[in-house]
Order: C-alpha cells, then sequence, then structure tokens
C-alpha cells in the first residue's frame, strides 16, 4: 500500500489540487477582485470629476445669467425712466398744442366774424 501511495503521489497530489486549477483559481480570483475595485475606484473618480464639472459649470450658469440678469434689469430701469421723461414731454407738447388750437380757433372766429361785417357793407 505504502508503495502504491509513492507510485501514485503526483496523481493523488493532482487529483487533491485539481492539476493546479484550485491554485490558480484562488490566485485568479484575487487578481480579478482587485482589478474589479480598481475599476470601481476608477469609475467612481471619473464620477466625482463629472460632478465637479456639473458643479463648476451651473456655478458659471448661474454667475453669468445673474450678470445678464442686472444688466438687463438696469436697462429696463433706464427704459422706463426714457418713458416717463418722453411722456412728460408729450403732456407738455399736448397742452401746448391744445393752447395754440384754442387760440387758432378763436382768431378764426374773429376773422369770419370781422368778413362778415365787411362784407355786409
Amino acid at each position: 500500500m505504502k508503495e502504491w501511495f509513492i507510485s501514485n503521489a503526483t496523481s493523488l497530489i493532482s487529483l487533491m489540487f485539481g492539476g493546479g486549477f484550485s491554485l490558480a483559481y484562488f490566485f485568479e480570483r484575487k487578481k480579478n477582485k482587485a482589478m474589479t475595485n480598481q475599476e470601481v475606484a476608477k469609475a467612481s473618480q471619473e464620477e466625482a470629476t463629472a460632478l465637479t464639472n456639473m458643479r463648476q459649470a451651473y456655478k458659471d450658469f448661474t454667475e453669468d445669467m445673474t450678470q445678464r440678469y442686472e444688466t438687463l434689469s438696469s436697462e429696463v430701469k433706464d427704459l422706463k425712466k426714457k418713458l416717463t421723461d418722453v411722456s412728460s414731454e408729450l403732456d407738455e407738447e399736448k397742452g401746448k398744442y391744445n393752447k395754440l388750437k384754442n387760440a387758432y380757433d378763436t382768431l378764426k372766429r374773429e376773422f369770419d366774424n370781422y368778413k362778415k361785417k365787411h362784407n355786409n357793407t
């Protein structure tokens, strides 16, 4: 029996350890796990970088929009002031026009009356 073990030792060892398959499986599993962890870490880093880039883009966007809003707001205020000024000038000109129209109408009536008086005689 002892001789049989000695003569078949390599076969028995191969049978017990799967001909190196078990050992290879163990090391490959560790290697794959390490590679998976590296890929997960890389993906997490890429996500963090993408998130940082998105935050920066949003910050830049909001700053730009705030500046544009302030610029447009000041332009609108200026235009409102100009519109108020023009409306005031228009009201003044309407007043002047009405005075001149009344004066014209009065002079026209007086002229027509004068004409009637002098044409009749």
